[in-house]
């Protein structure tokens, strides 16, 4: 039996339920979820000669910019007043998306200090220091605001307040601007033809806008909103689209084909959401899920997700690989979530026992590892001796023996931990006869 393909293992890990809202399957987001940890400030560059700079101090509205400057041309004196410095101007600029602040001074959202004079707004830095010297600004902004540049910008002036010539300094730094991600849910109502749709979608550098068409029977929705109420004229399979799009570049669409076979619920469904997360997300693993034995998802990467309406009771959720590399070279975990709470397992098979009308969020996350990992097999049926080759093929041990010495015919009736586990590569696995 191939590691990960019994879906009959039982991992007992009962899921409480309580009542949800009526949810019928849904489309998958076409656009990918981005990475938010990639959104990371990037290193600062001051490309003069001489120049240098570094961020620190970066939170989720603020980060914090030292700029070391050394100036090109040498201070004024003798009453001179042209090719030579009298003083510095200091600009500090961030940009973004929503209403970022265009300048981290002058608007109260920022200070630059250089070797301790405080510059206010865009101002003047009189009386030059003699030598290199170093500015540090912090910007801040709220969170609803996403900036993606900055810059500190000083240039050397001469006493008439003009520039002189090579004499610009400047610092820079900037991240990614995230994108949006696209996907809802929709529910039928008691009323004939009658759908609510609910976007799930997630922001990327603003506020969205969510517009909801479907081409089958020419409607759409009045203008942009997060829910859409809409009744078809007539049974049939109508194809739903949301176009999502934020404050910066980004957009995302969703879409997915719903039917209404001329009826209405009695009453709420049971269901179920399934998703698969990789760590990293790009790993190039792909996965199998099955529902009940029946494949969900055939080959499942970061992000993957499927909606399902399932009927109340027990249900057996497995992972397997749909390619190489295979389970072994993962840490997997389950994480199945309801009204009444959450819990997780290490494995690759989870048992849900759902009510009526309750709703199941799962997420099975497949992390990749350095060392290979144990997963436990379906030995049960098996003699001592098959059973043991089974276990070091899966990278497990024998363990404990209950009893101590079983007779050549008896054969394994449990495991423990129980198949399906995922545990550390040589784990011992208890077997009783």
């Amino acid at each position: 039996m191939r590691p990960g393909r019994a879906f009959m293992w039982v991992w007992m890990a009962m899921v409480g339920a309580v009542a949800a809202a009526l949810v019928a399957p849904v489309a998958t987001a076409t656009a990918d979820p981005p990475d938010r940890a990639t959104a990371a400030i990037s290193a600062c560059t001051a490309p003069n000669s001489g120049d240098s700079c570094s961020v620190s101090n970066e939170t989720a509205t603020s980060v914090m910019v030292s700029f070391g400057i050394t100036p090109d041309h040498s201070l004024c004196s003798g009453g001179a007043s042209t090719g030579c410095v009298f003083s510095y101007n200091v600009n500090a600029v961030q940009t973004g998306y929503n209403s970022t602040a265009p300048s981290a001074t002058g608007v109260g959202s920022g200070s630059t200090t250089c070797d301790g004079r405080t510059i206010v707004g865009n101002g003047v830095l009189a009386n030059p220091p003699g030598g290199s010297f170093s500015c540090v600004t912090t910007f801040t902004w709220s969170a609803s605001e996403y900036p993606i540049n900055w810059s500190v910008t000083l240039l050397e002036q001469d006493g008439n307040a003009n520039p002189v010539a090579g004499g610009g300094h400047q610092a820079t730094l900037s991240r990614p601007s995230l994108l949006p991600t696209a996907s809802f849910t929709y529910a039928q109502t008691a009323n004939p033809g009658e759908f609510v749709f609910t976007s799930t979608s997630q922001p990327g550098s603003g506020p969205l806008r969510e517009r909801w068409y479907s081409p089958d029977d020419h409607s759409q929705s009045p203008g942009p909103q997060r829910t859409w109420t809409h009744t078809f004229p007539a049974p049939g399979t109508y194809t739903i689209n949301l176009n999502v799009s934020d404050s910066g570049p980004g957009s995302a669409s969703a879409t997915a084909e719903v039917t209404w076979d001329g009826t209405t619920p009695s009453g709420p469904s049971t269901t179920l959401t399934v998703r698969t997360a990789l760590a990293p997300d790009s790993d190039p693993g792909r996965f199998e899920v099955t529902l009940d034995g029946t494949t969900i998802l055939p080959a499942a990467g970061n992000g993957d997700l499927r909606q399902l309406v399932v009927d109340p009771g027990l249900h057996v959720l497995a992972e397997l690989t749909a390619k190489r590399p295979d389970l072994f070279k993962y840490a997997i975990t389950m994480t199945c979530t309801t009204g009444a709470g959450s819990q997780t397992v290490k494995g690759t098979v989870f048992l849900l026992d759902l009510a009526k009308g309750s709703h199941a969020d799962c997420t099975i996350t497949n992390k990749r590892t350095r060392e290979l990992h144990c997963v436990v097999p379906n030995v049960v049926g098996q003699k001592l001796s098959k059973a043991t080759r089974s276990l070091r093929k899966a990278h497990c041990a024998v363990g404990s023996l209950k009893p101590k010495h079983p007779a050549k015919k008896d054969t394994v009736t449990a495991t423990s931990p129980g198949a399906g586990s995922v545990r550390a590569e040589g784990t011992k696995v208890k077997l009783t006869f």
